[in-house]
């Protein structure tokens, strides 16, 4: 899949790295998505989680409205939707829904 030169690159949250590193890791496979979320995660046999990726801390990104109707919407449609934080966070996540 090729970039399209007149896209703007995504600024992604620092956060993210690490945690997709250790989902990686974990067996997981992860999609980095520009909408309508910032991942997502799982196996090909147990689904699919999206999730939105925040930095800890003072420099934390303020949850957009079109996050927070995200989540509302996953949760009437039984689709796994989080926030996380750190790669224990999303790891404990997965645990939840894979198990």
């Amino acid at each position: 899949m090729s970039r399209r030169p007149y896209l703007k690159a995504t600024k992604r949250d620092d956060a993210e790295a690490p945690i997709v590193e250790a989902l990686e890791a974990a067996g997981f496979v992860v999609y980095k998505l520009d909408s309508p979320c910032d991942l997502m995660v799982g196996t090909w046999g147990a689904g699919w989680v999206l999730m939105e990726v925040k930095t800890p801390g003072p420099n934390q990104k303020r949850v957009q409205e079109s996050q927070r109707e995200l989540e509302e919407e996953s949760s009437r449609r039984c689709l796994p939707f989080c926030f996380v934080r750190t790669p224990k966070d999303a790891m404990a996540r997965m645990k939840a829904w894979t198990s």
